[in-house]
């Protein structure tokens, strides 16, 4: 936030002396948090008046004005790599050994 001094020349356009400007971060880095055992990725998308944009990076709030925005971003759901349990493995391995071995008896 550049506050500025209040007194001529004002840096911005101002129509009381003298308005301040609000600068927001050209981007964010997504953040990745885990709820009820699912991992999701947040992405801030940035500041505007609806969420398809366009986002603004500033703008100038008048002395003793208010001035609003909104911030918008998206929540999506990370895949998951399935890795197979290691008694998975085994079993698997112990049932392929089993019909080897009863096509073997078969033939034999």
């Amino acid at each position: 936030m550049d506050e500025t001094t209040n007194a001529p020349p004002c840096a911005y356009p101002s129509t009381t002396p003298c308005a301040d400007k609000i600068t927001f971060p050209n981007s964010f880095s997504p953040q990745t948090f885990n709820f009820m055992g699912m991992d999701f990725t947040l992405q801030l998308l940035g500041f505007g008046d609806t969420p398809n944009g366009p986002f603004v990076s500033d703008f100038i709030s008048q002395e003793g004005g208010t001035n609003s925005t909104m911030l918008f971003g998206k929540i999506t759901k990370n895949p998951r790599t399935v890795v197979p349990e290691p008694a998975t493995l085994s079993g698997l391995g112990l049932l392929g050994i089993y019909f080897i071995a009863r096509r073997r008896t078969k033939k034999g």
